[in-house]
């Protein structure tokens, strides 16, 4: 079908650009940038703001550690986005 010959065109696409210039056009994409996501990493859970991807494809986040502000590349971990939380009208 259309919907599936559109998936594959693009990503043949995606692989034909060098990873900077995926990266540069990803960002104003980026769904979870500026979004609370749960990290669940092998020994910690914690809250952090989703800041974009690196260079080198990994997640950055940005939270706090004993009232510290940090920013880390999540390379590995399960990551639970925070629902929007609608108004109703």
């Amino acid at each position: 079908d259309m919907a599936t010959i559109r998936l594959i065109e693009t990503l043949e696409s995606i692989t034909q650009l060098n990873p900077r210039q995926f990266i540069t056009d990803w960002n104003p994409l980026d769904y979870l940038k500026g979004r609370e996501v749960i990290i669940i990493e092998t020994n910690s859970t914690y809250s952090a703001i989703s800041s974009g991807i690196s260079d080198d494809g990994a997640l950055l986040v940005e939270c706090e550690k004993n009232n510290k502000k940090l920013k880390k590349k999540i390379y590995s971990a399960d990551v639970s986005v925070k629902p929007l939380i609608q108004k109703k009208i």
